[in-house]
């Protein structure tokens, strides 16, 4: 429906780029329409969205594991003080 109404207002109206379908519709219309330089853009936003956002949630479990071995003493004794300084050094409770 939409490709017949869009071929016959560009006939009607003589605008090469016209398309007067829905929002949705028009998604890959417009993606055929893109540059390269335009893709690559594209490309590289989702991917440091996706990484910005792993990245958080790498954080969060590290800290979350780390708090847990500075709370439970989960490290070789004879390692014992260093670990324990190490904690108090960067704010972790023992």
């Amino acid at each position: 429906m939409c490709d017949r109404l869009r071929h016959r207002l560009i006939r009607l109206s003589g605008r090469q780029g016209a398309n007067p379908c829905p929002v949705i519709a028009t998604i890959p219309w417009h993606l055929h329409q893109t540059t390269v330089t335009q893709l690559i853009a594209t490309y590289v936003i989702i991917a440091a969205s996706i990484m910005g956002i792993g990245g958080q949630a790498v954080i969060y479990f590290v800290d979350k594991a780390t708090t847990h071995q500075c709370n439970t003493h989960d490290w070789p004794k004879e390692h014992d003080t260093l670990h324990r300084n190490w904690c108090i050094t960067n704010g972790y409770d023992i």
